[in-house]
């Protein structure tokens, strides 16, 4: 009797173990990369797409950069735009290291979009900025 209740007890102390130890990749909610993608091409800016992974403080200083960037000729929206870019182009997990399924094809289109979008801020922001200093 004893030695079946003490086998009872060792089978629940192992379910209550293998229960705390479970990976990430099970536990964690797997957010979509798709989304991440769409959110990171149209919001970048504003640091949405790292609010959606879990990245929140890096949501945060995007967000700031971009509102207090016109203080500072917009140079900080160009730097978050560039910090956008090579997001899209290397983060492959959340916050809580969970992977992110993404389609590769749509990433390299999203990409060339995205480079395409950045050149054209160049090409518009570069010349009415000197224009601006020479008027000074």
């Amino acid at each position: 009797m004893q030695i079946k209740n003490l086998e009872q007890k060792k089978r629940s102390t192992d379910n209550k173990d293998s229960a705390l130890t479970v990976s990430p990749q099970v536990s964690g909610i797997q957010k979509s990369g798709t989304i991440y993608l769409f959110l990171a091409f149209f919001f970048g800016f504003l640091g949405v797409h790292n609010f959606y992974a879990g990245y929140v403080w890096k949501g945060i200083i995007q967000l700031l950069m971009t509102l207090f960037s016109s203080f500072l000729m917009f140079i900080p929206l160009l730097i978050v735009f560039i910090w956008v870019f090579l997001e899209i182009c290397f983060v492959k997990k959340d916050a809580q290291n969970v992977l992110f399924e993404v389609n590769p094809f749509l990433q390299a289109a999203i990409m060339i979009m995205y480079l395409f979008s950045l050149f054209s801020f160049l090409y518009f922001y570069i010349p009415s900025s000197i224009l601006l200093l020479n008027l000074f």
